[in-house]
C-alpha cells in the first residue's frame, strides 16, 4: 500500500528529474525555451 506522502515524494522526484533533463537538453542542444504560462519548460535547439 502506498501512502499519500509517497505519491507527493514521487511527484517531487519526477519534477526534479524533468528539470535536470531541461538543463541537460539546454547544455547539449541549445538554450532553455521560454514557455507560455502554465506550460513546462523545454529546450529549444539551435540549428
Amino acid at each position: 500500500m502506498v501512502s499519500s506522502e509517497d505519491v507527493w515524494d514521487l511527484a517531487s522526484e519526477f519534477a526534479r528529474l524533468r528539470n535536470k533533463l531541461v538543463v541537460w537538453g539546454a547544455q547539449f542542444f541549445g538554450t532553455s525555451g521560454d514557455p507560455e504560462p502554465g506550460v513546462p519548460p523545454a529546450s529549444s535547439k539551435r540549428l
